[in-house]
């Protein structure tokens, strides 16, 4: 199965299990087989586990997706039983600069120059000789990050670049 992270959540979200949700800019869908609340940072939200086979399109982060399933309002509109929006997270880390004196096993927070989102953690897997880093890995994605901005990892002097890509 594949899994987006969700926010804002507008509506019962056990109303989404087993049903189909649609992504609103790109009209994807995907039937959900899984819900697992999470919070990250202080954030609350949601990770959907989608079923792959099922998905048509791509879902993008920030776009706003609901239910196939409806409700009936006392004004007698119909909407969607659910509303939520897909939560951008960091899931990979381009290296600027190496730096020196790092471990393998050493651990970072991610962070928004605007503070925007948060729980992101990031590893140490590799380093060189001097303790310049080769390699990092994502620990945990986080929630609640912007998709206009690209999150960082604080390195002593040295930023690092996070791709912010869903």
């Amino acid at each position: 199965s594949k899994t987006i992270r969700i926010m804002n959540v507008k509506g019962d979200i056990s109303n989404l299990l087993g049903q189909k949700v649609r992504g609103t800019n790109k009209n994807c869908t995907a039937s959900v087989e899984r819900i697992f609340g999470i919070e990250e940072g202080g954030i609350s939200g949601y990770e959907l586990s989608l079923n792959r086979s099922s998905i048509t399109g791509t879902f993008v982060p920030g776009e706003k997706i609901v239910s196939d399933n409806t409700i009936t309002l006392d004004d007698g509109s119909v909407v969607p039983a659910v509303t939520a929006v897909i939560s951008p997270i960091p899931v990979s880390v381009r290296l600027i600069t190496k730096g020196t004196g790092y471990r393998v096993g050493d651990v970072f927070s991610i962070v928004s120059p605007s503070g925007v989102g948060s729980g992101g953690r990031a590893k140490v897997e590799k380093v060189d000789a001097s303790g310049g880093i080769q390699k990092i890995v994502i620990l945990s994605y986080g929630l609640g990050y912007s998709k206009d901005l690209v999150p960082i990892i604080n390195f002593s002097e040295t930023l690092q670049t996070v791709e912010n890509i869903l």
